[in-house]
């Protein structure tokens, strides 16, 4: 096999996977990380969750809950600036991850509330941006 095929094997492997092991500075695993479709942003969960050990068809356990406030706009940023006070709109991700899929629970703020999508392949260039997730008590 020459190097474009082992590179092209690489990205098929790559291509399969639903999530990405995330590794503390000293080389120790952290947790995992995963794309979220409804929030469209990277999720992820520490080693304090149950993992079925399965990278294309992860299941994890409790349900993650991430929290936080939206990104404001180009145009509320203007605003502020020019001395407007604009609230924070808060955002909730929650939901089960099992076989490979996202069960968005009714208490999302976004669109994908309620419905059950198949994790997306990992975009491994996103992999390594900040994520916001928040233990939601074992629930």
């Amino acid at each position: 096999m020459n190097e474009r095929d082992q590179e092209d094997e690489a990205l098929i492997a790559v291509d399969s996977l639903r999530i990405v092991k995330i590794l503390n500075q000293d080389g120790s695993h952290y947790g995992w990380a995963f794309e979220c479709p409804g929030c469209d942003r990277n999720h992820h969960v520490t080693t304090g969750w149950t993992f079925n050990g399965d990278e294309v068809r992860p299941t994890f356990s409790p349900s993650v809950l991430v929290q936080g406030v939206e990104d404001i706009t180009d145009d509320e940023a203007d605003r502020i600036l020019a001395g407007e006070q604009i609230p924070p709109r808060p955002y909730v991700c929650h939901s089960f991850v099992a076989d490979g899929r996202i069960q968005y629970l009714g208490d999302c703020t976004h669109a994908m509330a309620g419905t059950t999508v198949d994790l997306p392949a990992v975009d491994v260039r996103r992999s390594t941006q900040a994520t916001e997730t928040v233990p939601n008590n074992r629930q």
